[in-house]
């Protein structure tokens, strides 16, 4: 493999430092100094190198023991360099002294978890059990419990094993990831998940269809879960399940697997939600002074989120008991969610504004997980290198420069705490007064049992796993009574304890089901929902229960009736549904049932809510529309339609419009020749005086049944319609899409047409849509050459019609590369695709278009290239910043004139990169502030960035911070400029020193 052989491997052997002319405290001191922690709370160093070196996660056993996994071999050796160790804190000052190695011999190891005598280990593709079996502390026995997960790119392998409350345990996984360079290392796609001492054992599928795990090891039972996870997954105290992933840091898995899976109607985008209210690519807020960013690293937006962990400690103050923490490590930062209830899952909010709960000025700083400890503290892992992105997504320079394993042979663990706690706690042990005993070791089951009700988790999980294992039966009639008296998680945990040693006891469920707390209610369905059979009394008392106060009781009520067939059930069924009308996803749990009667909730939803829409309403009968489609019925599908066209009327056009998208999202011409009844009806709507959202749901339908394309009629009236000036523009829309579906290689002119005058710009913008669908050059080589007169909306939709083929991408980069198209249209997300592309050509030509190489040779940047090397003043900056730049930018939108983009993010990138922008302001436009030209019907010529457009005005600001607004109907000519509105030359007014002090004032 020639990039692997280009590259110098340093894995011979661990660097052990073994003199320092500095002492431990003055190097603790100068760590901790890097870092920024939310106020209250303080951070202490508890382990570094030689002791260790990359940690990925660690696990501190019953007994008070720690381990730590350490992954030697990321990102290219897989030689078996993976360690286990055991740390010791010899003189108990809350500092690690000693560590030993438990284990090694492991490839790319992942996770770690506490099992019986040994621990757990995820080394793709096993599951391995480690147990040191003779007491010499290294692990003599070694079994293989899984095989068949994928060895993929070590970012996307399985990991983090998890003891769960329902006594399973839950592995996170994700799909393969197909190499482009190393695929002879991670080209791995997985086998069959299987017991390797248990061949005739349940199995699943290649890689588990890359979805999350969870595995009964005591029953030899797997199952697959209904959403996937990148890196780390957690649970709330009550059992819900939450996985992240590197762009998308906080998912819940809402339903579960066997909810799904009864259903096969059911059409269900996705079982997981994400979850924060403030959306994907929300910017962050780093402090790092010298940051080391690669190609796919989205400057300033999360993009390594990683180790999810949600807070179930006793340490930290209340309100943190629902905060959710993520790892972040490309940008050297902990962010910081609170979870909030929302319906059937939750929603979450920053829990700070403008800054991150943990940040560190340090470039190398890489936390990767977490872990709540005995005392209740949060540990935190730092991988600690100078390069943390993989390989397959660097630049051939970075490659190349013998960097990769910078930082191998270091590594630390931070405990995070509040600011009163005591510094010296011995790590593993508790000192809070719930815990009497300083570790559970020899600890009875009587006495287990009090530690199901602690407030850490640490004592809860443990307790719990410790109880099933023992599998004493005299501690079920100790659990029973537990309960009478316990706290609320103790009774929590009990139930699942009792669950796990094989008892079930109908009297005590009824009583958990009328709790009043809604996490038992809860926990209480579930658990009578695995012992249905012993339980006839269930159905009854769920369709009583359906009034209950809560959501996600109520939530999980729905699912579990899913299982009974009868009238009260689906009669209770229908209530929960028409009563959360608004919950998107009580909606699918309603149709997740077996035996649910779509077509007879679809008649009633019309008789109830035809005259009452809303956002819920809608939903429920695209959703209803979707389960009918992919049915494939079409005695069904035909009465769907008829139902459709006997209301007529725009009152009834909201939710006709819905029906016929949600049959369009699932239907398609494999379900046979629908009837010319219908077809006609569908047709009909192709029409001037139809509502236009009913107009472009049926085209959309017959579609995807494929009946377009032989439908002359419908397609010669289209024609009309689109070079009518004195027709509805969304009719004339309409009629593109007609035109583009039916032949777009043939109505190529057509769609050109409307770009080429002052057109509509939603006729404009279809227009481009259409061209997707063309084959050729033509209309690449078109937009190329129209791209100064497309407008901001406009050239996001011709870069989709760029990303349509291999050819059609090489011809956008080249494009970009001669400086007809700026790179900044591409946005970040689809820039990944074409650096990251399968074509090789494509990713060839992406890389060196792309990657964004700041050694700019000329001789200005060059001279400037000094300042790099100075000391900046912030408050001189300021004053820079008024002088040069406040007249076209401002700052969290103050201090200037609101012309250029605001300037509040710049301090996420590095000087250098700000700099070359300042040097060289046409390098890259950002996206939105292109400088327009615009001439109107007067003669008079108007210049400035397009603050907003519709079908009748333009608004422009110019320069001065001032707004003119022209009717489209008044616009003779518009174009964008090559140029940046910022000018060139701003070296010739601002020193070196200067430039030090602005860059220092931008950055902080």
């Amino acid at each position: 493999m020639a990039l692997i052989k280009k590259l110098k491997w340093v894995l011979s052997g661990l660097l052990v430092v073994t003199a320092c002319s500095k002492s431990s405290e003055s190097i603790e001191k100068d760590i901790l100094s890097t870092f920024s922690i939310a106020d209250g709370f303080k951070l202490e160093l508890v382990a570094l190198e030689p002791l260790i070196s990359d940690p990925v996660a660690m696990e501190i056993d019953e007994l008070g023991d720690v381990y730590v996994v350490e992954m030697h071999g990321y990102p290219l050796n897989v030689e078996g360099s993976g360690v286990v160790k055991k740390l010791f804190d010899d003189d108990k000052d809350g500092r690690f002294d000693r560590s030993e190695v438990f284990a090694d011999q492991l490839i790319l190891p992942t996770g770690i978890m506490r099992w019986k005598q040994g621990i757990l280990v995820t080394d793709p593709p096993d599951l391995l059990y480690l147990e040191d079996a003779d007491g010499d502390g290294r692990a003599d026995k070694r079994e293989k419990l899984l095989t068949g997960f994928a060895r993929s790119n070590p970012q996307h392998n399985f990991n983090t094993p998890i003891y769960g409350l329902d006594n399973w345990v839950y592995l996170a996984n994700e799909g393969t990831y197909e190499s482009q360079f190393f695929g002879d290392v991670f080209g791995d796609e997985g086998d069959e998940i299987q017991f390797v001492e248990h061949p005739n054992a349940q199995r699943l599928p290649k890689n588990a269809n890359d979805l999350n795990v969870k595995v009964d090891l005591r029953n030899t039972r797997l199952e697959l879960l209904s959403g996937d996870s990148q890196y780390g997954h957690t649970f709330s105290a009550w059992g819900h399940h939450f996985g992240n992933f590197n762009w998308s840091h906080i998912y819940h898995e809402v339903m579960a697997a066997p909810y799904i899976g009864r259903n096969q109607h059911l059409e269900l985008p996705d079982a997981m939600r994400y979850v924060p209210d403030y959306g994907i690519g929300f910017e962050l807020y780093p402090i790092t002074q010298n940051p080391e960013h690669q190609l796919l690293t989205d400057v300033g937006a999360i993009t390594s989120a990683c180790g999810i962990t949600w807070y179930l400690g006793d340490l930290f103050p209340k309100p943190y008991q629902d905060v959710m923490f993520v790892a972040e490590p490309t940008h050297n930062l902990v962010h910081a969610d609170i979870m909030y209830h929302k319906g059937a899952t939750f929603t979450s909010q920053k829990l700070f504004e403008q800054q991150e709960f943990l940040a560190s000025t340090d470039g190398w700083f890489r936390p990767v997980s977490f872990y709540i400890g005995p005392d209740g503290s949060m540990y935190m892992l730092d991988f600690y290198r100078k390069i943390i992105e993989h390989p397959e997504w660097m630049s051939e320079e970075v490659l190349n420069s013998g960097e990769l394993y910078e930082g191998m042979d270091q590594g630390r663990i931070y405990r995070i705490v509040p600011k009163h706690s005591h510094s010296n706690l011995p790590p593993g042990r508790h000192t809070q007064t719930q815990s009497p005993a300083q570790s559970l070791a020899g600890v009875s089951s009587k006495e287990l049992i009090q530690y199901l009700g602690h407030p850490n988790i640490w004592w809860r999980r443990h307790a719990q796993r410790l109880l099933v294992d023992q599998d004493d039966p005299d501690a079920v009639s100790d659990l029973i009574s537990y309960i009478e008296s316990a706290p609320n998680l103790g009774v929590l945990h009990a139930h699942w304890t009792l669950e796990g040693l094989g008892h079930f006891d109908p009297e005590l469920i009824m009583k958990a089901l009328d709790h009043q707390t809604a996490g038992v209610r809860e926990n209480a369905i579930r658990i009578a929902e695995i012992n249905r059979n012993e339980f006839p009394e269930l159905e009854s008392k769920l369709v009583a229960m359906v009034d209950d106060p809560d959501s996600k009781v109520k939530f999980q009520i729905l699912c579990t009736l899913g299982y009974f067939d009868s009238k009260d059930a689906a009669d209770a069924r229908r209530k929960l549904i028409f009563n959360d009308l608004e919950d998107p996803w009580v909606q699918l749990a309603g149709l997740s049932a077996s035996s649910v009667n779509a077509l007879g909730l679809f008649r009633e939803a019309i008789g109830r809510f035809s005259d009452q829409q809303s956002e819920g309403a809608a939903s429920l009968f695209r959703n209803l529309s979707k389960t009918i489609g992919k049915s494939g019925n079409l005695k069904e599908f035909s009465r769907v339609i008829s139902l459709i066209a006997e209301k007529s009327g725009k009152r009834n056009s909201w939710w006709q419009s819905q029906t016929l998208l949600g049959l369009s999202e699932t239907v398609d011409g494999s379900m046979g020749a629908i009837s010319n009844r219908s077809e006609t009806v569908l047709a009909g709507y192709f029409s001037a005086t139809a509502d236009p959202e009913l107009r472009s749901s049926s085209l959309a339908l017959l579609h995807a049944l494929g009946s377009i394309q032989n439908n002359s009629k419908l397609t010669a009236m289209a024609k009309q319609v689109v070079v009518d000036p004195n027709k509805d523009t969304e009719f004339r829309a309409d009629a593109l899409k007609v035109l583009a579906w039916s032949d777009a290689d043939q109505n190529a002119t057509v769609f050109q047409s409307m770009l080429d005058g002052s057109e509509n710009p939603i006729l404009r913008q279809q227009a481009i849509k259409s061209m997707q669908l063309t084959s050729g050059s033509a209309a690449g080589e078109y937009l190329i050459e129209h791209w100064k007169t497309l407008t901001p909306e406009e050239r996001d939709l011709a870069v989709n019609v760029f990303n349509t083929s291999p050819q059609r991408q090489l011809e956008f980069l080249n494009a970009v590369e001669t400086n007809q198209i700026q790179a900044s249209t591409i946005g970040w997300r689809r820039t990944v695709r074409l650096l990251n592309s399968r074509d090789d050509q494509v990713r060839e030509m992406a890389r060196r278009v792309l990657e964004g190489n700041e050694s700019i040779s000329d001789s200005v940047w060059q001279q400037y290239q000094q300042v790099l090397t100075l000391e900046g003043d912030a408050i001189n900056g300021a004053d820079e910043f008024q002088r040069s730049c406040s007249s076209c930018h401002q700052i969290s939108g103050e201090n200037g004139i609101n012309f250029g983009p605001d300037l509040s993010a710049v301090r996420n990138r590095n000087k250098s990169g700000i700099m070359i922008d300042i040097l060289k302001p046409n390098r890259s436009i950002s996206d939105g502030y292109d400088l327009w030209t615009v001439e109107d019907k007067s003669g008079q010529v108007h210049s400035g960035i397009v603050v907003s457009e519709n079908v009748n005005t333009l608004r422009l600001r110019n320069a001065a911070g001032e707004e003119v607004m022209i009717q489209q109907q008044d616009v003779v000519s518009r174009f964008a400029s090559e140029l940046s509105g910022m000018p060139e030359g701003l070296h010739h007014q601002i020193s070196l020193q200067q430039m030090a002090d602005l860059l220092e004032y931008l950055k902080n």
